[in-house]
């Protein structure tokens, strides 16, 4: 795996394969860079590496992070699975899982508020978000992970991540503006290691918008910025058409 700190991962898949939709890249990221996105090694990829645990909130991270892995495995284990499981099986009985995950939907929205500020928090609102829309309610997945986003710096990378969910949710909806002004966000983060995925994601959805303009500098900054990034072929020949037809 390549480095936290670098810009460009050197094992990046062909992204044909996870980025024909923003579920697939995501996904991606899980198996091959982190764990878990709300798990403590999260944490430590997307906050510790940046300083956090060199800071005053030093306790206070690590006390939230180890409330946000515990709340995690009980989750998993309530669902059947594992602790530290990367996939949530799904119950015979349908009923029981939504009672499940709306429990612990209050719970990850607990420890949430119990530890407003820290990273933990954060991640935490991504799972609590996670289950409204595994429960159906993709408006309220919506609605956790917007307040999220005001929550947190501008420029932190756990806000990337965010928007990166709100971008898959909202495309899996429709909202293709939507989704692509959402990716363009999270790519906008230089600290957010996959903001280049995250990039070639918006400029896909604003080519489904039908905004040519904004697909077209998107592809020219990766162009400049992440040349080895190796796009599908429909997307890059029409990005090609667009730069023969649009010269700078």
């Amino acid at each position: 795996m390549a480095s936290k700190h670098s810009k460009h991962p050197e094992t990046v898949k062909p992204l044909a394969e996870i980025l024909s939709r923003g579920e697939k890249a995501m996904d991606w990221v899980g198996e091959n860079a982190v764990p878990v996105l709300s798990a403590v090694a999260v944490l430590l990829l997307l906050a510790g590496g940046y300083g956090f645990y060199q800071s005053s909130q030093a306790t206070a991270e690590a006390d939230a992070a180890n409330e946000l892995a515990k709340t995690r495995d009980k989750y998993l284990v309530a669902m059947g699975a594992s602790p530290g499981a990367l996939e949530v099986p799904e119950l015979a009985n349908p009923a029981a899982g939504a009672a499940i995950r709306s429990e612990y939907q209050e719970r990850f929205q607990a420890v949430a508020e119990e530890h407003a500020g820290t990273a933990a928090a954060a991640l935490a609102r991504l799972e609590e978000g996670r289950l409204a829309a595994d429960g159906g309610n993709d408006e309220k997945a919506l609605e956790i992970w917007r307040a999220a986003v005001l929550e947190r710096p501008a420029d932190d990378p756990l806000v990337g991540a965010l928007q990166l969910k709100i971008g898959q949710t909202l495309e899996a909806g429709g909202d293709w503006a939507g989704a692509a002004d959402a990716f363009a966000a999270a790519g906008g983060i230089d600290a957010y290691p996959f903001r280049y995925w995250a990039l070639a994601e918006a400029a896909r959805c604003f080519l489904m918008a039908d905004r040519p303009e904004a697909a077209l500098e998107l592809h020219l900054r990766l162009q400049a910025e992440a040349p080895e990034l190796t796009l599908p072929e429909h997307l890059r020949s029409r990005l090609r058409e667009l730069a023969i037809a649009n010269p700078s």
